[in-house]
């Protein structure tokens, strides 16, 4: 799993990396989230957040 970060909205999602997460289907609705937000906020722009 892998955290990126909307910079200008300060907004963390989770996302899967591996085959296994995304079938357990736990991130579906993260995955759900980021898609709408990247389409509603064009010009946002991601970072992988390091932990």
């Amino acid at each position: 799993m892998k955290s990126v970060q909307c910079l200008d909205h300060n907004i963390e999602f989770q996302l899967p990396t591996t085959e296994e997460e995304f079938l357990s289907g736990t991130l579906h609705e993260q995955v759900e989230d980021i898609c709408e937000h990247s389409e509603r906020y064009p010009k946002c722009r991601f970072q992988e957040v390091r932990n």
